[in-house]
This record gives C-alpha cells, sequence and structure tokens, in this order.
C-alpha cells in the first residue's frame, strides 16, 4: 500500500502504522498522525474518537493545543510555586494544599 495525504493530512496504510491507542496494526483504517512538535503517535481515527479527518491540525492526548504534557507540567509547577511566595512560606503553602484550598490550572 502507498503512502498519501487526504485533505492536506498525512496518512498511512496501517499496514504501516500501529496505533497508539489498541496496539492494532491490522485494521482496515486509516491512521492520524498527531501533529504534536516530535510526537509520533498514530491512531486511527476510531481509536481517535473521530468519524472523518479533520480539516486542521489534530493532537493526541498528550499534545493537545494548549501544549505537551511536559509544558503543563512545568505551567502547574510555576504556578504552584507563585502560589506558595504569595502565601509567604513553604508552611502556609502545605497547609493551604493539604486543606484543599489550592485548584489546579
Amino acid at each position: 500500500a502507498m503512502c498519501g495525504t487526504f485533505m492536506g493530512r498525512k496518512l498511512l496504510p496501517t499496514a504501516l502504522g500501529t496505533c497508539a491507542r489498541c496496539q492494532d496494526d491490522d485494521k482496515d483504517e486509516p491512521v492520524l498522525l498527531c501533529d504534536g512538535a516530535g510526537c509520533a503517535r498514530e491512531y486511527h481515527l476510531s481509536c481517535a474518537g473521530l468519524d472523518e479527518i479533520p480539516s486542521g491540525d489534530w493532537f493526541c492526548i498528550d499534545c493537545h493545543k494548549t501544549g505537551t504534557g511536559h509544558d503543563k507540567l512545568v505551567e502547574y509547577l510555576e504556578l504552584m510555586d507563585e502560589t506558595r511566595n504569595d502565601l509567604g512560606s513553604s508552611t502556609g503553602f502545605c497547609r493551604a494544599l493539604l486543606q484543599g484550598d489550592l485548584e489546579a490550572p
């Protein structure tokens, strides 16, 4: 089978791709490639919860449009550090964290 494009998106035949969700490479279904920087994950349309090829960029759960999982972790840790500084001490931060007074971004 040949590689190709559909609506400007790269598609691979299932014989070449293994779905990151179901790990099946025998489905008779196109494999969608994540557009995340450096991501090599491939998903069957149905495994990605899609009925058709998206017209724009598509990102897997770890590379969604708001950033990579790494970016989200860095953002969260920076927010927690700022919150700790705003509370004036590590003790105040820990108390607020343990009491559930802090919300995740």
